[in-house]
């Protein structure tokens, strides 16, 4: 489940603070950049981020919000990550204990940008990662986000243009064993302009037993008497275990003219 981001400036204070040899903080700190937070059952502390260059997620922990673990790299197999402008990683503790994250990446050089996943159970010395998105999604835009609910279940959602002749439509899939795998690939909302919004990510929560899904997009849609698009808030809502979506417009403040 999501934490309080409340938290967040202080642990990224105590990030950037943590002792380090030089060598490893200078792989591990620099350009340190879009850091997630997340506790476990426990109230151990989480902290990923994303640093150096080629750009890489990494991983530090704490047991009291002062003093923080040596960073492990959480991208095991990835040339690089994106990140800056929202495109960072996402963080989750599911209620066994396993550590998940993902991240938009290339695993090769001249290879596109896809969404995938990294997990580490608790008996595990690394991190693991698979993609999140089949072969068809068109990923690249790197705009996603992922929660864990109460039961362990990994929801990710992300903007994908497989369908679209320019821009990017809302896309959301599932994890039933902690982000081994992917299945249950749907899109949630295909935009009467063309496409959503393409700059802004958006973001995903659930309730306890992942039955009911909640994700909040920027629309992008023509204005009516022509003139620049809109950009409103909607929501999009699944009560069947993101088999199937209804949208809805936010709410009815001034819209977004660009």
């Amino acid at each position: 489940m999501r934490t309080a981001t409340g938290l967040c400036l202080m642990l990224c204070l105590c990030l950037v603070a943590q002792a380090q040899t030089p060598d490893n903080r200078a792989v591990a700190d620099a350009g340190a950049t879009q850091p997630v937070v997340a506790a476990d059952a426990e109230g151990k502390l989480y902290v990923a981020y994303a640093a150096g260059e080629p750009r890489q997620v990494f991983l530090k922990t704490s047991t009291d919000g002062k003093t923080w673990s040596e960073a492990e790299k959480v991208t095991v197999d990835a040339f690089q990550v994106m990140a800056g402008m929202t495109r960072g990683p996402r963080l989750a503790v599911t209620k066994d204990g396993t550590i998940v994250v993902t991240a938009c990446a290339r695993l090769r050089k001249d290879d596109e940008v896809h969404v995938y996943c990294y997990r580490k159970g608790p008996k595990d010395k690394t991190f693991a990662g698979t993609r999140v998105t089949t072969a068809a999604a068109k990923d690249h835009e790197g705009m996603h986000d992922m929660v864990a609910d109460a039961e362990g279940d990994i929801h990710v959602t992300w903007l994908d243009g497989r369908e679209a002749t320019r821009g990017n439509h809302l896309w959301y899939a599932r994890s039933s064993n902690g982000g081994k795998t992917f299945k249950g690939e749907v899109m949630v909302y295909k935009s009467p302009s063309g496409s959503v919004c393409p700059c802004c990510a958006p973001s995903i929560a659930t309730s306890a037993n992942g039955k009911t899904v909640v994700i909040q997009f920027r629309n992008k849609l023509k204005a009516s008497g022509g003139g620049p698009d809109v950009h409103d808030m909607y929501t999009a809502v699944s009560t069947d275990e993101g088999k199937r979506f209804a949208t809805a417009r936010l709410d009815d403040r001034e819209r977004w003219k660009g």
